[in-house]
């Protein structure tokens, strides 16, 4: 008879669960260094035997989804009355993948690596069967939950649900052949993957040692996209319809192929962001590898400022496999190239599994205003796909849990649904960064993280948006157990105080992405503007962090922020109970504010400068500096009235915002002021180009970026959701 029990897996690095040859779910959440996420599945046990099975990836060296740290896996299966059923001991089976080429690599600087599987001897199959087990050994036991001084923490939210998305159809074909040129110089890392297999009725706590320091030369795969020249598609291979584009029903049976390169790109409709499910026989050994973009060119091939630097692959043996990818890709266009294959390559199946915040009613938003409607769901959209166990920067070229990049998805999902975990878990996340051995200093920019990347910017934002999660939700328990770290994160600032404003503070100050091409307010995005003025712009007017001067002197954009990030602590210190230190936070705002309008304006120009230094404001203009100022509420209603009407200006040139990190000060400055309708224009400048030309999430940078589904995108939404509706949960 079936029974309802329960399995429980803490784990050092991903994995996928699998019983009697069925997929069950994966995990676990991200988590900082020495601390693990407990996931909890419910599963059904009948009678006799059942193969439990996870497959577990580690790299060789820390990602934005893991910290570095050794291989370890405990499992428990029991009963529903709490009865242990199972429980993880060293007489488990372990193996590394043979087919898994450990090295590889790495396809960004945080999101990990490349896949590389090389079939052995027979076509790959997963999960393998009892009688596929004959060269495992046992796992090696290293201990006691607790030995390690390890932390455990309850997964908080529920799991993501797994959706197929197919690809729309079949825009090209050609034959391929290889430009000349460098290999890929990208870093490489070693990397392994672990299959963990309950045996003969007992658990484990158990890891595979992985050599530290085993590294060697990585292959030259050299098969990127760009690095391709497309030829017609040879007469002699059959399969494909007649004409292209195309729906194409599975499988489809290409023949007459002689060892060719053949390229198939495929379009799936709109943005993706999952897991590649790719089902395939061949009759000939040969080469499978798939790239991806978000954008192409006139010739149906990747832009180069849209497709991904490195791609994946599969190197087959004759005969018939699934193959299920472990890490996610994202883009819109997907370019399946089959090498040296001879005879006949047929594809049975071929879709992106997609996993997304379970909601229980999709929020949606509609207006008469038919271009903020599409730009909402694209928000939407943009932040469903950068979200996994949290907010991310984007699903696919990092994904890691930037500090403000990475919180405005969490937000989308609690305006959208009324579900606080996954925001409250982004602020306990960010909070892990600050060193506790310390009594102030400033947070990481990426979480979880075992590297040292202070980030003042996201450190100071961060004081405003565990406000704002409060002022939300009222979860006073969450505010006074961070309040350590968010006094401590203020007082670090605080050092740097002279003559009322902050000055030559250290570390990465970004702000904003600018090429510092001066230019007026325009109604699209420039890239007119831009071709005809580049002999205006300075040495360092490539794209590029808003910080190479002004992080120097007193900035208008930190102090702003130094501003915002006061007030936030004055609520925060209330719901606290820090009454003393609340006491002190009005006469240093009233100061701030004053050495802001002292030492940054410029009377001549009516507007305030970048920065400030010994002689006083340095004569340079930007738009950013000026929505800093704006969004701090330096000056009285009348005048902020009469800034916002200078900067949009046509007649004054000066350094515009052009991503969405200043844009979002800027939106939530006018609405303050009343200012929505132009706000509601500035939105809509920002986003409607890229929509127009066939966009369905939101970028980076505007009108194009290195990602086009960016999770800062998310407050959008919010924004429309909370200050436009009223929305109060």
């Amino acid at each position: 008879m079936a029974k309802d029990a329960r399995i429980r897996i803490a784990s050092s690095c991903g994995y996928e669960l699998w019983i009697d040859g069925e997929y069950v779910q994966r995990g676990p959440l991200r988590c900082p260094p020495n601390t693990f996420a407990v996931d909890e599945w419910p599963v059904v046990i009948g009678e006799g035997k059942h193969p439990v099975v996870l497959l577990a990836q580690r790299d060789g060296e820390p990602s934005s989804l893991y910290v570095y740290q050794p291989g370890r896996l405990l499992v428990e299966l029991s009963a529903r009355d709490g009865s242990v059923l199972l429980a993880s001991d060293k007489s488990w089976r372990a193996c590394a993948i043979p087919e898994w080429e450990r090295f590889t690599h790495a396809s960004d600087f945080l999101a990990g690596f490349s896949e590389h599987w090389v079939e052995k001897e027979r076509p790959w199959a997963w999960p393998p069967s009892s009688s596929d087990t004959g060269d495992w050994g046992n796992a090696v036991e290293i201990g006691s939950p607790g030995d390690f001084g390890e932390k455990f923490e309850e997964r908080v939210f529920p799991a993501l649900a797994d959706t197929a998305k197919p690809f729309s159809k079949l825009l090209n074909a050609a034959q391929a052949d290889r430009l000349p040129g460098k290999p890929i110089d990208s870093p490489r890392w070693d990397g392994a993957q672990f299959q963990w297999r309950w045996h003969k009725g007992n658990w484990l706590a158990a890891r595979i040692p992985i050599p530290e320091n085993d590294r060697q030369p990585p292959p030259s795969y050299g098969y990127l996209a760009d690095k391709e020249e497309h030829h017609p598609w040879p007469a002699h291979v059959s399969g494909l319809p007649a004409t292209l584009p195309a729906v194409v029903p599975f499988p489809l049976q290409l023949t007459g192929l002689k060892g060719e390169d053949l390229c198939l790109l495929w379009d799936f409709g709109g943005s993706f962001a999952g897991r590649y499910r790719l089902a395939f026989s061949c009759e000939s050994p040969g080469i499978v590898d798939i790239t991806q973009g978000e954008v192409l060119d006139g010739e149906s091939r990747f832009s180069s400022e849209s497709s991904d630097t490195f791609g994946d692959r599969f190197e087959a043996l004759p005969g018939r496999r699934a193959w299920r990818m472990l890490a996610v890709r994202a883009g819109r266009y997907v370019q399946i190239t089959l090498r040296g294959f001879k005879g006949e390559v047929a594809i049975d199946s071929f879709c992106v599994e997609e996993a997304h915040y379970p909601w229980v009613n999709r929020p949606s938003f509609e207006c008469e205003d038919e271009a903020l409607t599409r730009i909402f769901h694209a928000s939407m959209r943009t932040s469903e796909l950068c979200f996994d166990d949290v907010g991310m920067d984007c699903p696919h070229r990092e994904r890691a849990a930037w500090g403000f990049d990475g919180w405005f998805p969490a937000q989308a999902i609690f305006f959208g649904s009324g579900d606080a975990r996954p925001w409250r878990r982004a602020m306990e996340l960010q909070a892990t960064s600050f060193d506790p051995n310390r009594t102030a200093g400033p947070l990481r920019g990426g979480n979880p993280a075992d590297h040292e990347d202070a980030f003042p910017f996201g450190s100071l934002f961060y004081l405003h948006e565990v406000a704002h999660y409060y002022r939300c939700t009222g979860d006073k328990a969450l505010v006074k157990d961070l309040w350590p770290v968010l006094r401590g994160t203020l007082a670090w600032y605080r050092r740097f105080e002279w003559q009322g404003l902050l000055r030559d503070v250290p570390g990465r100050h970004f702000y904003e992405w600018t090429d510092r091409i001066p230019r007026p307010p325009l109604d699209r995005p420039y890239p007119e503007w831009r071709r005809a003025n580049e002999h205006l712009k300075g040495p360092n007017g490539s794209y590029s962090d808003w910080d190479s001067q002004h992080s120097q002197g007193s900035s208008a954009l930190t102090n702003g922020l130094y501003i915002r990030a006061l007030k936030a602590m004055a609520e925060l210190a209330a719901a606290a109970g820090d009454s003393e230190f609340e006491s002190k936070i009005p006469e240093l705002i009233s100061a701030t504010r004053q050495a802001f309008r002292r030492d940054l304006w410029i009377e001549d120009w009516r507007m305030f400068a970048d920065r400030a230094d010994d002689a006083g404001p340095v004569r340079e203009l930007s738009e950013i500096a000026n929505v800093y100022a704006l969004w701090a509420d330096i000056l009285p209603k009348d005048e902020a009235l009469s800034l916002i009407a200078r900067l949009r200006d046509p007649a004054r040139l000066m350094i515009r915002i052009q991503s969405p990190y200043t844009l979002h000060h800027y939106v939530y400055g006018l609405a303050h002021y009343g200012q929505y309708s132009l706000a509601v224009d500035l939105i809509k400048w920002a986003y409607l180009h890229h929509l127009d030309n066939g966009g369905d999430t939101l970028g980076e940078r505007f009108p194009v970026g290195s990602s086009m589904i960016h999770g800062v995108n998310g407050f959008i939404a919010v924004w429309i959701l909370e200050c436009c509706l009223g929305l109060k949960l």
